[in-house]
């Protein structure tokens, strides 16, 4: 784990390397939890950090680019963001088989901003991320 410095109260977050390297590879900035993230960073190391365990680095490479390289989505890692990413892209292969620039043409047409605050309503209620991939299978028009 990366620790790192700086931060107050002498309190150094702890990132695990793959996160920090993919981080990096898309130039996001990982900024502490109590911090509201601006555009360019992260606070969901966490999230980023189970989708590597759970589903393998090149699918959490897939979905940081979605957000990092796709037409407005800058300011959007977090956990419901990189959840519900996840999720379509889990659901639908054959949109990640036809290449990434069929897949950010997808997500570079959603609102996702609106749609995260619709979410946000939510808070507390239900699960964040997976209400998002809801919205955001019905909005790509990949709903079966």
């Amino acid at each position: 784990m990366l620790a790192r410095e700086g931060w107050s109260r002498g309190s150094a977050l702890y990132v695990d390397p793959r996160v920090d390297a993919l981080c990096g590879e898309f130039h996001v900035e990982i900024v502490p939890k109590g911090r509201y993230p601006k555009e360019g960073q992260t606070r969901a190391v966490g999230s980023m950090r189970r989708l590597i365990d759970n589903h393998g680095a090149e699918h959490a490479r897939l979905v940081l680019c979605v957000l990092a390289e796709g037409r407005g989505n800058h300011a959007l890692t977090e956990e419901s963001s990189l959840t519900a990413v996840s999720d379509l892209l889990l659901a639908g292969p054959d949109l990640v088989e036809q290449g990434m620039a069929a897949v950010l043409e997808i997500f570079d047409a959603i609102p996702l901003g609106a749609y995260m605050a619709i979410v946000n309503e939510l808070r507390g209620r239900v699960q964040q991320g997976h209400a998002l991939a809801g919205i955001l299978t019905g909005a790509s028009g990949r709903a079966r």
